[in-house]
């Protein structure tokens, strides 16, 4: 019986063998390589690679991860009809702000209440640049969750005696009145107290004051209590609280001065943008509904993003049209991109999806990508890696620099995506999926566990990869489209001995390190 716990490559005339338990490589000798390769790891073969590898594997855990990512699917305006949009429902029932802090309270009780942070994303279904209301109310509901706002057991001593201590004018601005509580929250959801104060020597404030000088409520109130709690601990006590975040990308074509106010209002560094690559490529699958390109705006919106100090991470698909990843990624780096990510087109959208035999023109460019990066690398330019350090092949590296291992391709357990109806999804591409609806939170309606592991697909289980992988797309399977699961069993493969080669290169080079540094920040 062949066994498929190891792979087998070559790189610069030396022979290694990668093992899936362990996650370990080994250098052998040619030899040995050949007799391996030759036998496909009988068990008469197997003996003579016996005590290379540790021999301490107990199965994975479940995932440990604390932090939970909330996609709230709160509309589909959009000002796009992208060709490969996977939201096609043209009736459609809006999720109303009032339903927010439910939702919230929701999350925070019921489905992940030891959460160690908290992060909403509200631009991965829509346009947000079209719905900043629901934006702003959204940051005024975490603003209750977060817990920065003043009680009575947030003092050390009479409130009145922290209202004296601050600035005359704010005294005079806001008169104290019977509740001396909720005036110091009003100050704390008004007023940049880092006006008033010298804060250099608070560092969390330093930091965000570097984003932005004007923030919306619910940051205002953070950096506020922040400011208080350092300034005068004999007087106020820290809050004891986990952080609530929002998160969204954009197409870029509608960056007017309230959503740039709005991005740096709620503290965010960077945007994620859709941009497939030059007018040609982008214009191809990103119009208008109208059916004229997009480009011409989004160049404009990345530009004024910048101007105002937004960092741009290029969101980019790839289509079978269009596969020069060379261009698309000089292209896209000559905009001054601080990050690309890239991806295939997916689920049953067009004939512009890939395959197995036409990826290979993809991969072609792929390698031509990676032979000028180890270059750059030897030479110490590390800037490729920065900038596609969360794609291609290079999150699979990480993996096995830190030998990291991948049970499951999602991570079911603190991800979720929540419809109007209050319909509890796994990820956006299932929203109105009824064999996905996991649960719904107006009903009461606990999500139900979903355990989908490598070890639970048939074409998976004994995969060499597997657990560098994480298994193929839930969506994909549900949906049954074998064709896409193919192309993904087969690209996620080729990604990963790209990933194994680049180790043992970079590893000669006595470069890991500093690798694993680049890829973890």
């Amino acid at each position: 019986m062949t066994n498929w716990g190891y792979f087998l490559f070559e790189e610069n005339k030396h022979y290694y063998i990668f093992e899936t338990f362990s996650g370990s490589i080994k250098k052998i000798s040619k030899s040995l390589f050949i007799k391996l390769k030759k036998d496909n790891f009988l068990e008469n073969t197997i003996k003579e690679i016996e005590g290379f590898f540790p021999n301490n594997f107990k199965g994975f855990p479940h995932n440990e991860d604390k932090k939970c990512f909330v996609t709230l699917d709160f509309t589909n305006k959009c000002n796009l009809n992208c060709t490969y949009c996977f939201k096609t429902e043209k009736k459609y029932k809006n999720m109303n702000e009032e339903d927010i802090d439910d939702v919230l309270d929701f999350i925070e009780t019921k489905f992940m209440p030891n959460a160690s942070i908290y992060t909403f994303s509200v631009g991965y279904t829509t346009e947000v640049s079209l719905n900043l209301s629901f934006i702003k109310s959204l940051d005024t509901a975490i603003l209750k969750h977060e817990k920065q706002l003043l009680d009575e057991d947030s003092f050390r001593c009479s409130p009145s005696e922290v209202y004296k201590r601050l600035p005359l004018s704010l005294q005079e601005k806001y008169p104290l009145k019977n509740d001396s509580v909720k005036t110091l929250n009003e100050i704390l959801c008004r007023e940049p107290l880092y006006d008033f104060y010298d804060c250099k020597n608070i560092p969390y404030v330093n930091q965000v004051l570097k984003i932005s000088r004007k923030y919306l409520t619910a940051r205002t109130a953070l950096i506020n209590r922040c400011i208080l709690s350092n300034l005068f601990p004999d007087l106020i006590k820290e809050p004891h609280t986990v952080p609530w975040t929002i998160s969204f990308m954009t197409n870029a074509t509608n960056v007017t001065d309230d959503f740039i106010n709005v991005i740096k209002g709620v503290g965010l560094e960077s945007v994620y943008v859709s941009i497939d690559g030059p007018k040609e490529i982008h214009d191809y699958s990103r119009t208008y509904h109208n059916g004229k390109g997009s480009y011409e705006n989004v160049e404009k919106g990345i530009k004024k993003l910048q101007e105002f100090g937004i960092k741009v991470i290029a969101s980019t698909v790839i289509t079978s049209k269009h596969q020069n990843l060379i261009e698309i990624i000089d292209y896209l780096k000559s905009l001054n991109m601080n990050g690309i990510e890239i991806y295939f087109i997916r689920g049953k959208q067009s004939s512009d999806c890939l395959t197995v035999d036409n990826s290979k023109i993809f991969f072609s460019y792929l390698d031509i990508l990676i032979a000028r990066i180890v270059k750059n690398v030897k030479n110490n330019n590390f800037e490729y890696l920065h900038l596609l350090k969360n794609t291609l092949c290079f999150p699979y590296l990480k993996r096995i620099i830190a030998k990291e291992f991948a049970v499951r391709r999602c991570n079911f357990d603190n991800n979720i995506v929540i419809a109007p109806n209050g319909d509890i999804h796994h990820c956006n591409y299932t929203m109105g999926m009824k064999e996905d609806v996991l649960g719904n939170y107006k009903t009461g309606n606990l999500p139900k566990q979903i355990d989908f592991t490598v070890d639970d697909v048939s074409e998976c289980k004994t995969c060499w990869a597997k657990y560098l992988c994480g298994g193929v797309c839930y969506y994909e399977k549900l949906i049954n489209n074998q064709k896409i699961i193919n192309l993904e069993c087969y690209s996620r493969k080729e990604y990963i001995k790209r990933a194994l080669h680049l180790y043992v290169v970079f590893y000669e080079m006595e470069k890991t390190a500093k690798i694993l540094e680049i890829l973890s920040n």
